[in-house]
């Protein structure tokens, strides 16, 4: 099979339609936030004043808890709607966002780590991953 040429490629996302067009402009902004994410959260970590050890263990249970929040969105995801997964994953990933910027409380912050679906390794690891293509 041959391989797409620009113009083609420019050709099939000009038929897209609305929902489509949204997907490949969301997925734009989240992968550069997730980008970004990962090179400013332990900055942000230890400019809010916990010690290295703390910020290992947001940084280690964020990882453990969007994989198994990722597992359950994207195993529900048929049954809840996908664009409603989509919707509440997002959501999620705001009031992490909200929490982080709000307190310092090392609890707090685990919690909003381990569900608000966001990647301290600069790659996508929520439900948008597995949700989207279908």
């Amino acid at each position: 099979m041959a391989e797409p040429t620009d113009a083609s490629l420019i050709a099939s996302l000009r038929g897209l339609d609305r929902d489509g067009r949204w997907l490949f402009a969301l997925r734009t902004i989240r992968m550069f936030g997730y980008g970004f994410l990962a090179v400013v959260l332990v900055l942000y970590l230890a400019a809010s004043g916990l010690d290295p050890l703390a910020i290992g263990a947001v940084l280690t249970l964020t990882l453990v808890g969007d994989t198994i929040v990722s597992l359950w969105l994207t195993t529900h995801a048929d049954r809840l709607g996908r664009r409603k997964v989509l919707i509440a994953g997002s959501l999620l990933v705001v009031i992490a966002g909200v929490v982080f910027s709000l307190t310092d409380l090392l609890p707090l912050l685990i919690l909003a780590g381990i569900v608000g679906v966001i990647s301290p390794t600069g790659n996508e690891v929520g439900p948008f991953l597995a949700i989207e293509p279908a």
